[in-house]
């Protein structure tokens, strides 16, 4: 039998992962709108097929044994979490072993420029899921994210099952049909007898039961880098599990899935590159359409580099930096200045540094700091008079348009304090 994993619980096991396969900051900063040869598909196989599909207690617990994901994840033992390089913070070694998916010789050559190892040889063919080998090894990395996945919601699995015959959800199962058409790539075998769906089905998944504001920000989480352990000065960061082209195509494939129409809808709002959650909160707010409570700004490019002239080179001692949004062409840049990760004396002096370099090079450069941020007013003036010297005059925002933004704006907020209530615990962002 096989479990497909869903919902919440994929969501959850896809955070895990990416964080265990983190990829180094300058990486990160070097990426296109989407790197491929990062994602999740690229190291598991793939499939559209629902095939034998555990559907009794008893069945989805056996499975779950059968993969190792039953039990404490904090209770790994250092061997299980060195059998995998993903669960290394060596950044020279940071993509699990999965020896089971498509990695053509481009995507191999890239991925090895970024410092992450490819996960098979070029051109070997990745057989349907649902017919693939179950000889493919349970990687630490993957175990581990399996029991963070399924040790929540009271023990209880979200699963997909072709037919439940009857039976109700129970504490070992929530279970899940899934009533219309599923792209290829619905679901990723992880570990023998174990697939989950992958990102994109999720974001889908997830749209029938968030508001849109939390349904944006879960999809610059999928498309982001956000720190792992919430350290935005660390040295890696969360691997990105999909991008918004990829997002928008599988909700345009997928016809008939609850939630899909508000899934295609959100995801042509959604860019690449966030960050932090600060940036996906600012970017939301700035970005989002004026009809769904945003201000409608031009689309930037978050987490630009720049590379910087000799001049500003020789004034600051930088060759490079980057920028949290940037418009190349307007040359105009937006960095946010929160109250944590710019705190020190140290992370203040290269923002100066930083600062004096763009203004040097001829940048439009604006800081938006996180008082500033929270006082709606003064948010709204400032990015509006950014929006102003990147793209066409808008007309005046309609009295209506405040009780939506601050719809909006909840929603996001709200979003992260239940997902990432540890980065609110020291100080308001």
């Amino acid at each position: 039998m096989n479990l497909y994993l869903s919902h919440s619980t994929a969501l959850r096991f896809w955070r895990s992962w990416s964080a265990a396969a983190a990829v180094p900051l300058h990486a990160f900063h070097d990426l296109g709108a989407a790197e491929a040869a990062l994602f999740p598909d690229r190291f598991f196989a793939a499939s559209g097929v629902l095939f034998r599909s555990a559907c009794t207690d008893r069945e989805i617990r056996e499975a779950l044994r059968g993969a190792g994901a039953l039990g404490d994840p904090s209770a790994a033992s250092a061997a299980e979490k060195g059998a995998d390089p993903a669960a290394s913070v060596v950044p020279a070694a940071v993509a699990p072993r999965v020896p089971a998916a498509v990695v053509p010789a481009a995507a191999t050559s890239r991925a090895s420029s970024l410092g992450v190892a490819a996960a098979t040889a070029p051109g070997v063919p990745a057989a349907d899921a649902a017919s693939a080998s179950d000889a493919m090894p349970a990687t630490g990395a993957v175990a581990v994210a399996l029991r963070t996945a399924c040790c929540s919601d009271n023990g209880s699995a979200h699963v997909v099952t072709t037919s439940c015959g009857g039976l109700r959800n129970s504490t070992a199962a929530t279970r899940h049909r899934l009533g219309g058409a599923l792209p290829r790539g619905s679901f990723l075998k992880v570990a023998p007898g174990v697939f989950v769906c992958s990102p994109e089905l999720v974001f889908v998944q997830m749209a029938a039961s968030v508001p849109r504001g939390a349904l944006l920000a879960l999809g610059y989480e999928l498309c982001g880098c956000y720190p792992v352990g919430g350290d935005r000065a660390g040295a890696l960061v969360r691997r990105p599990l999909t991008a918004p082209r990829r997002l928008s195509a599988f909700a345009a494939r997928a016809t008939g899935l609850t939630g899909v129409t508000a899934a295609r809808a959100a995801a042509k709002r959604v860019l690449a590159k966030s960050g932090s959650i600060m940036e996906t909160e600012v970017s939301i707010v700035a970005f989002s359409s004026v009809a769904q409570g945003g201000l409608g700004l031009v689309p930037p490019k978050l987490n630009e580099p720049v590379t910087l002239s000799a001049r500003a080179k020789e004034a600051t001692g930088l060759s490079r930096v980057v920028c949290d949004w940037l418009w190349p062409e307007a040359r105009v840049a937006v960095e946010y200045d929160g109250r944590d990760s710019h705190a020190s004396p140290q992370q203040q002096a290269r923002d100066a540094r930083k600062r004096d370099a763009l203004r040097i090079d001829g940048f439009d450069l604006t800081v938006i700091t996180s008082s500033q941020f929270h006082h709606v007013t003064q948010c709204t003036a400032l990015l509006l008079g950014v929006g102003r010297r990147v793209g066409p005059r808008k007309r005046k925002l309609s009295a209506e348009h405040v009780p939506r933004h601050l719809t909006l704006r909840k929603q996001v907020r709200a979003h992260h304090r239940e997902h990432f209530p540890f980065l609110f615990k020291k100080s308001r962002s």
